[in-house]
């Protein structure tokens, strides 16, 4: 089920039969009952961090930069990549699929670990960063290292120029968690699990009637808060525990 931000408020004044709205910017009542909308939803998405909802499989940007071959881009709507599960397809040809994981390393570490390549050896090449730093990549391998030295392009140990000029954009995979957008909107749809529109509904009428009504919710409502609530952790329980990851919630 689906749940607008309108629906939502217009739920609870059918429950303390407030004044009927139009749109969440009515009355005082109404617009307070969507900021508490949206301060339950974030609220819900520090409670269950492993909602499938908050997870995107999305690919990085090309660069297509002969001098830096080894360099991808981060997408403008990623806020960062450090612990995200970043891939690149290792096949040598355009049908074959075979990802395997790019491990991240802070940028001191991931010099260290290119300072061990032989800069005079025939598969080693020198690249400039947009900082001026200048460290040593191989030429004949996929990467195995990352690291973001600006938090805008994604530096990687290595490319293999028997199959590719540069880094393939399209190669790449990143699986990483963000966080959705709540907006105050009328026709905003409560960017929440279906199985768990119900609960965020009912927590929502718990606390009005708690902040604005000043008393505590019907026991009915509290009971299915409850109820559903418990569901909820098995839900998430049997969904996200086999191979969490840590979040990215900034720069």
């Amino acid at each position: 089920m689906k749940l607008t931000l309108l629906g939502v408020v217009q739920s609870y004044l059918n429950k303390t039969s407030g004044f009927y709205v139009n749109s969440i910017f009515d009355t005082d009542e109404s617009q307070q009952v969507a900021q508490i909308a949206e301060e339950v939803y974030y609220s819900l998405v520090q409670r269950f961090r492993d909602w499938e909802f908050t997870t995107t499989v999305t690919t990085l940007d090309s660069v297509s930069d002969t001098t830096k071959p080894n360099y991808l881009q981060i997408p403008s709507n990623v806020q960062r990549l450090k612990d995200c599960t970043l891939e690149y397809n290792n096949s040598t040809d355009d049908v074959s699929v075979r990802y395997s994981r790019v491990e991240y390393l802070p940028p001191e570490l991931f010099l260290k670990q290119v300072n061990k390549h032989n800069v005079r050896a025939d598969n080693a090449e020198v690249v400039e960063d947009h900082n001026g730093t200048k460290f040593v990549i191989v030429n004949n391998k996929y990467p195995e290292y990352y690291t973001s030295f600006d938090g805008k392009y994604v530096v990687f140990d290595s490319y293999h120029s028997s199959y590719e000029t540069t880094l393939q954009a399209s190669k790449s995979r990143v699986v990483l968690t963000s966080e959705p957008v709540f907006l105050q909107a009328d026709d905003f749809v409560i960017p929440v699990p279906e199985h768990m529109s119900e609960l965020y509904r009912d927590m929502v009428i718990a606390e009005c009637y708690e902040h604005l009504l000043q008393q505590p919710a019907p026991p009915s409502t509290t009971r299915r808060v409850a109820t559903r609530a418990a569901t909820a952790q098995q839900h998430e329980r049997k969904t996200g525990s086999m191979n969490k990851r840590k979040r990215i919630y900034g720069r």
